[in-house]
């Protein structure tokens, strides 16, 4: 059986098949849904867990351009798909973006040591971000779950955060 339900993050049309309970996500923001044993008669999804944009303040999001907003946008729905390498790649390619467009370096290597001369309570914790966007960035063999994968969001969401007053369009 076949329903139609709204996501609960996004407002995105779902049609979910009912006929099994379990997890799935949603296409457009990766919102991992829950069907229940009674989703088809209360016609309720739950979500689960998730992240994504949303968690980030209108004033931010603004403040992003294209590229930033769509990298968490992509990681929130590839960490609902269970692809959470990819997450994290996603995730940390928006802060690359950022902090070389803030900085007005060419590379991240030199935009982190700007920031880092700037802003020392971020020092040495935005090197650990691009030692993280290293490590999954290349075919080495590398783990993530979903646990890495939400971790890295929050900290990239908390560098943005703290960083957000220097960001302009």
């Amino acid at each position: 059986m076949e329903i139609n339900h709204n996501c609960p993050d996004c407002g995105e049309n779902l049609s979910l098949d009912m006929d099994s309970a379990g997890i799935t996500s949603c296409s457009n923001c990766g919102a991992q849904l829950e069907l229940g044993d009674d989703a088809a008669a209360n016609k309720t999804v739950r979500r689960v867990k998730s992240f994504g944009p949303r968690d980030y303040t209108d004033e931010l999001l603004e403040k992003l351009n294209d590229l930033e907003r769509n990298s968490l946008e992509e990681s929130a729905i590839a960490s609902g798909q269970g692809a959470y390498i990819a997450s994290e790649f996603m995730s940390l390619r928006a802060l690359e973006s950022v902090s070389r467009r803030i900085t007005n370096e060419g590379t991240w290597d030199n935009a982190i040591d700007r920031i880092e001369e700037q802003h020392g309570e971020l020092s040495g914790y935005i090197g650990m971000l691009r030692d993280r966007r290293n490590e999954v960035a290349h075919p080495d063999a590398v783990e993530s779950s979903e646990h890495l994968a939400e971790r890295t969001f929050e900290q990239v969401k908390h560098t943005l955060d703290y960083l957000e007053d220097h960001i302009t369009d």
